[in-house]
Formats: structure tokens, C-alpha cells, sequence
């Protein structure tokens, strides 16, 4: 089955909530459904908007793939207290 529609929650697991989503069966049938929990082991992919790909929450994901998982110590404060 496929899901299309607004990803709502996540968690460190996977597990996502989505809302106002069109189900796609794998015989084509569609429907849809307002809100949808999916359990994070079921989930084989997600696609994402081309617009997020420069979008700064994910530079620590780029800065843990970079250094694979051990991303360098950096002197000085750290926080948004420290800006």
C-alpha cells in the first residue's frame, strides 16, 4: 500500500502520523482517510519535497554522514544561548 498525504508526527522509530492521506492499494483502489498512524517497521521509504533538501534541519544529518556517526568536538559554547 501506498500513503499520500501530510506527514503530521514522527518518532526516533519511524512510527508516523499522517493526515488528510489517499491510500493506494496495490489493486489501485484509492481512498482516503483523515488521520493514519503507521508503525515505523512498515515504513519502506518516504518522499520528501525537492525544497527540503537545503532546509537547515537536516545539517546534522549531513554532519553525522560526513564524519560517519563521530562528528569532530567543536571548542566554545554551544547552544542558542551562545549566538
Amino acid at each position: 500500500d501506498m500513503y499520500r498525504g501530510f506527514l503530521d508526527e514522527t518518532e526516533d522509530n519511524m512510527n508516523c502520523v499522517m493526515k488528510d492521506v489517499t491510500k493506494t492499494s496495490a489493486d489501485g483502489k484509492k481512498s482516503q482517510i483523515d488521520h493514519i498512524f503507521i508503525r515505523g517497521s512498515q515504513v519502506s521509504f518516504f518522499v520528501f519535497p525537492t525544497m527540503l533538501k537545503k532546509a537547515p534541519m537536516f545539517n546534522r544529518v549531513r554532519m553525522w554522514r560526513k564524519h560517519r556517526g563521530n562528528p569532530p568536538k567543536t571548542e566554545g559554547a554551544k547552544g542558542q544561548a551562545a549566538v
